[in-house]
């Protein structure tokens, strides 16, 4: 028998994986906020269907 789910909130719990190179030190980037930032400007400009943008 399955468990069962955990209800989700009004807007919903989304979790998006991103790629992270191999040229990346991951536990670095995260670290580092404005090179996170950075990171994560590049994916939302290459995935947008990702990042809707709110109204």
């Amino acid at each position: 028998m399955m468990a069962k789910r955990k209800q989700r909130g009004t807007a919903g719990d989304k979790t998006i994986c991103l790629p992270i190179a191999d040229t990346l030190d991951y536990d670095q980037l995260v670290e580092d906020r404005e090179a996170y930032r950075e990171y994560l400007n590049e994916q939302i400009a290459s995935y947008p269907e990702l990042f809707p943008r709110g109204n």
